[in-house]
């Protein structure tokens, strides 16, 4: 199993050997102790560190950041089950911890994994005499976007092979399924290539075609007038016998398919409780900018009323660690209000 030493002697040697010069952000005590509770706690994630070999900042400033990651949540009740599920690799729980560090680092004392009634989400915390229960998710890794995923790239392996030597770039509309993906298919037989045109597909596909060529093709996909994000892409990029052929397919998160996802979660909730989901989109391309009006717009007197708020959370790697930003949305309509002095809280977690 991994150890710390593995990676060097003490910190300075540690910053020596991995880190190319650069000083991670945190305090050098809080590092090294860092990789010291993943050794204790999780070594297998020091093996894939070790086996990747990979240097810098931009490899090394996650691992730490999980280290104090660990350590905020060791404690906790039902800890036990959530690192459980983490070295199954279940990407949902790394956001669930991280988000749980969060809450402790604002003071709070999460427990994760309550039960509510019949239903376990995934963690609660008491704000005075109130309870409050978090439904974390990661969207692009959820249960709803797993399928579209897949086939998704089904669709793209079969675009590869019948436009070889042409720029494929689709963004769909809509859920895939089979006979969607035959009409898409066969609609690309009547094109002619053009990098100007922009396809459509109502309320299907955009689609631009044109024969390869080293500048991808892209464009804008609007809704209400706002930017809607690309959740993910299957993409895949081919040389055979020196012609080249690439395609993308990507999905947009529209109002309609927030509006999927929010739907999907609502199930935990009970209408006599505060309830808040929390979305991490670090996956996603100006996701905060661009998700919050959609999650806004999803707040309305006769839907979502479970959601007393949703807070969208987003991390990156900058020039010494992990920079987060989030966005705290209020639903007016809630069945259930959440605290103002919770709402102020949560709006500085990315001061954290």
């Amino acid at each position: 199993m991994g150890k710390r030493v593995d990676f060097g002697l003490n910190w300075y040697d540690f910053l020596e050997k991995w880190c190319s010069g650069v000083t991670p952000s945190v305090p050098c005590e809080e590092g090294w102790r860092a990789l010291g509770i993943i050794e204790r706690l999780f070594p297998e994630h020091l093996d894939k560190v070790l086996a990747g070999g990979l240097k810098g900042i931009a490899f090394i400033a996650p691992m730490i950041d999980f280290g104090i990651t660990l350590e905020a949540c060791e404690n906790l009740v039902g800890f036990d089950r959530l690192l459980s599920r983490m070295k199954k690799e279940e990407g949902a729980a790394f956001s669930e911890a991280e988000f749980a560090a969060a809450l402790v680092k604002l003071g709070y004392n999460p427990i994760l994994e309550p039960q509510l009634g019949k239903k376990c989400l995934d963690a609660l915390i008491s704000v005075g005499s109130e309870k409050v229960y978090f439904e974390i998710i990661t969207p692009n890794t959820c249960d709803v976007m797993k399928t579209a995923y897949s086939e998704m790239q089904s669709l793209t392996q079969r675009i590869m092979k019948e436009n070889t030597g042409m720029d494929v770039n689709i963004k769909l509309l809509t859920d895939l399924n089979p006979s969607i993906s035959d009409s898409i298919l066969a609609y690309l037989k009547t094109l002619s290539p053009s990098t100007e045109n922009t396809h459509k597909m109502p309320d299907v596909a955009l689609i631009k075609y044109s024969t390869f060529a080293p500048q991808a093709l892209s464009f804008e996909h609007k809704q209400n007038d706002v930017e809607l994000p690309e959740l993910f892409v299957a993409g895949f990029n081919r040389t055979e016998n020196g012609i080249k052929t690439r395609t993308n397919v990507g999905v947009s998160i529209t109002d309609e398919r927030a509006q999927s996802l929010m739907r999907a979660e609502a199930d935990h909730f009970s209408n006599e409780e505060i309830n808040i989901l929390v979305m991490d989109i670090s996956r996603v391309p100006a996701g905060i900018r661009c998700w919050s009006p959609l999650i806004q717009r999803r707040f309305q007197p006769n839907i979502n009323r479970r959601f007393s708020a949703v807070v969208l959370l987003s991390s990156c790697i900058e020039a010494t660690g992990i920079s987060r930003h989030c966005s705290v949305l209020q639903n007016q309509y809630a069945y259930k209000k959440t605290p103002k002095c919770l709402l102020d809280n949560l709006g500085k977690l990315d001061r954290l």
